[in-house]
C-alpha cells in the first residue's frame, strides 16, 4: 500500500512548486543586491527569471545533457553548472533588463538558485519522483500496458556487510524503520543465509549473479601460472573474473540492470560497476558491451541532485571527523585510523555513489526494466573503520533504509508492477585490526616467516601485493622453477636483492 501523506497529490503538489518558485526568486533578489556583476532593477525581473530557470531546469536542461552528459559524469557535476552557468547568461538576454556582467557570475547564480531548490525540496519532501512515475504511468496507460499483463519485475537492494544479527537488531531498534514496517505488515520476512569461506562481496555477488563463485579465493588472490594478484575491486581483474564466470544467462540477462556493485550479472545496463567499466570491459558474442550511461544520466538530468548530494557529501565529511575526534577522546577500542583522505572517500560511498544508485534505480523502474540489482556499499566502509554498530555506522544503516523506503514509494507509481528484495553479501565481526591485535602486518608476519629481514616497528612502507610478492621471491630463493624464478626477476627489478 502507498503511504498516506508522503506522496505528493494534486494540489499539494503545485503549491509546493509554487513555494520553490517563490524561495527562487526572493534568492534572486537577494542576488541582485550582494553580487555587484548582477542586476534585477525591475520588481518583476526575479520572478519571471526564476519561471524561465525552472522551465530551463525541467525541459531544456535533460535534452542538453543528453549531448554533454560525459562533461557533467567526468567532473562529478561541477562541469554541469558550468553548462547551466551559460543557460543562465542565455535566459539574462530573454529577460529585458536583466544583467549578468560574465560566465563566472552566471555560474555562481546558477549555483545558488540550485541550492535554494535542493534545500526547499528536502526540507518540504519534495520527492520529484512522483511526478516522473505519474507521466509514466499515464503513458503506459495510453499505449494500452496494464499492470496485470506481465509478471512484476524485481528490485534486489544490497545493504552490503549487514550481518543477519545486526540487522535484526537495527530493526528492533528503530534503526531500519522501513524494513520493520514490511515485517509487522507481513509482506516480507527476516531470514539469515551464509555465504562460503571466502566470506566477501567478490565471491557471494559473483554466485549470486552467476550462479557460481568458484575459485574466488578472497578479495585479492595471487595466481601463480599468471604471476598476478587478482583484486575484485580492480576493473580489468573484475571483468576477467566475471568473464570466467558468465554463461551469458546471469541473472539480470535479458534487459536488467547493475548498478553500483562489482560484476554486471550480464545486464544490458550498468552504472558503478567494476566489471562494466568501458575501456577495459571488450564486448564478446556471449557478454555484449554493457550500456553505463543511462544510469548517470538519470542522476544529471536535474541539477538539483547535484546541490543536494554534494551538500549531503559536505555533511558525511564533517560527521566522519567529529565521529573519529570522539572515538579517540573515549578511548574506544579497537579501532583504526580514519584520517587523511578517508572523510572525503567515505562520503563518496555514504553519499554520492548511494544517491547516483538510487537514481538509477528510479530511471530502471521508469523503464519498466524486469529486474534490478544495486548494491549500497556505505554501511561496509563505515563499519570496516568505526565497528559494524557504533553510532555512526547506525547512522549509514538508517540513511540507506530511508532510501529504500523512497523506492518502495516510487514502486508504487512505476509502469509495472515490482517487488523489493533486501538482502545482504556477507557479514562483517567486531574485532581487532590484524597490526593492532600482533603488533605487525600480515605482509611484516608473510615477509619474516618467509626469510625476509623484520622491520623493527612491524610494518612494511611497501603496498601488501608487492610486499607480498617480495616475501614469495625470498621463499623461491632455493628452488630453480620458472615461478621462483619469474618472482626474483620480479623483486630484483622493484631494487630487492634475495640473498
Amino acid at each position: 500500500m502507498t503511504e498516506t501523506g508522503r506522496l505528493l497529490r494534486g494540489r499539494r503538489l503545485v503549491a509546493r512548486l509554487v513555494l520553490v518558485w517563490v524561495l527562487v526568486a526572493v534568492a534572486l533578489h537577494l542576488l541582485d543586491l550582494w553580487l555587484d556583476d548582477f542586476a534585477m532593477p525591475r520588481w518583476w525581473q526575479p520572478t519571471v527569471f526564476a519561471a524561465m530557470f525552472g522551465v530551463l531546469s525541467a525541459v531544456v536542461w535533460p535534452l542538453i545533457l543528453r549531448v554533454a552528459l560525459p562533461v557533467a559524469v567526468f567532473t562529478l557535476g561541477i562541469g554541469s553548472f558550468l553548462l547551466l552557468g551559460a543557460g543562465i547568461l542565455g535566459i539574462s538576454f530573454a529577460v529585458p533588463g536583466v544583467m549578468i556582467a560574465n560566465l563566472r557570475t552566471a555560474v555562481v547564480v546558477a549555483i545558488v538558485m540550485s541550492a535554494v531548490a535542493a534545500l526547499v525540496s528536502s526540507a518540504l519532501a519534495l520527492d520529484e519522483d512522483e511526478v516522473f512515475f505519474r507521466r509514466a504511468a499515464r503513458r503506459f496507460r495510453r499505449g494500452g500496458g496494464d499492470d496485470g499483463d506481465e509478471p512484476p519485475g524485481v528490485l534486489l537492494l544490497q545493504i552490503d556487510g549487514l550481518g543477519y544479527d545486526t540487522a535484526r537488531r537495527a530493526v528492533r531498534d528503530g534503526d531500519l524503520p522501513t524494513l520493520a514496517s514490511w515485517l509487522a505488515e507481513g509482506s516480507h520476512v527476516l531470514t539469515d543465509w551464509h555465504c562460503d569461506w571466502s566470506s566477501q562481496t567478490g565471491a557471494s555477488v559473483c554466485g549470486l549473479l552467476h550462479g557460481s563463485n568458484d575459485d574466488i579465493l578472497g578479495f585479492r588472490w595471487y595466481e601463480k601460472d599468471r604471476d598476478h594478484v587478482m583484486a575484485c575491486a580492480h576493473p580489468a581483474d573484475a571483468a576477467e573474473i566475471e568473464r570466467r564466470h558468465s554463461d551469458g544467462r546471469g541473472l539480470l540477462a535479458g534487459g536488467g540492470a547493475a548498478r553500483g556493485g562489482l560484476f554486471t550479472g550480464d545486464a544490458a545496463h550498468a552504472s558503478l560497476t567494476m566489471s562494466a567499466v568501458p575501456l577495459l570491459t571488450p564486448s564478446s558474442p556471449r557478454r555484449p558491451r554493457t550500456r553505463t550511461g543511462d544510469g548517470y544520466y538519470a542522476y544529471f538530468a536535474n541539477p538539483v541532485n547535484v546541490m543536494r548530494t554534494f551538500g549531503a557529501a559536505l555533511v558525511d565529511v564533517l560527521r566522519e571527523i567529529s565521529a573519529s575526534v570522539r572515538q579517540r577522546r573515549a578511548g574506544v577500542r579497537p579501532r583504526v585510523k580514519r584520517g587523511g583522505f578517508y572523510p572525503f572517500a567515505r562520503a563518496g560511498t555514504t553519499v554520492i555513489a548511494r544517491d547516483l544508485v538510487v537514481s538509477a534505480i528510479i530511471g530502471d523502474m521508469l523503464a519498466g526494466r524486469p529486474a534490478v540489482y544495486a548494491d549500497f556499499l556505505g554501511y561496509d566502509e563505515v563499519a570496516h573503520h568505526t565497528g559494524i554498530e557504533r553510532f555512526d555506522a547506525l547512522a549509514v544503516i538508517r540513511a540507506i533504509d530511508q532510501q529504500i523506503g523512497r523506492l518502495h514509494r516510487a514502486a508504487q507509481l512505476a509502469p509495472r508492477r515490482y517487488k523489493l528484495v533486501v538482502l545482504s553479501d556477507h557479514g562483517v565481526t567486531q574485532g581487532w585490526a590484524f597490526n593492532d591485535r600482533f603488533g605487525e602486518s600480515v605482509e611484516a608476519l608473510v615477509g619474516r616467516l618467509c626469510g625476509a629481514p623484520p622491520r623493527p616497528d612491524g610494518h612494511s612502507k611497501a603496498k601488501p601485493v608487492t610486499g607480498w610478492q617480495f616475501g614469495a621471491a625470498l621463499a623461491g630463493t632455493a628452488g630453480g622453477g620458472p615461478i621462483a624464478r619469474a618472482l626474483r626477476a620480479r623483486a630484483a627489478r622493484a631494487g630487492a636483492t634475495a640473498e
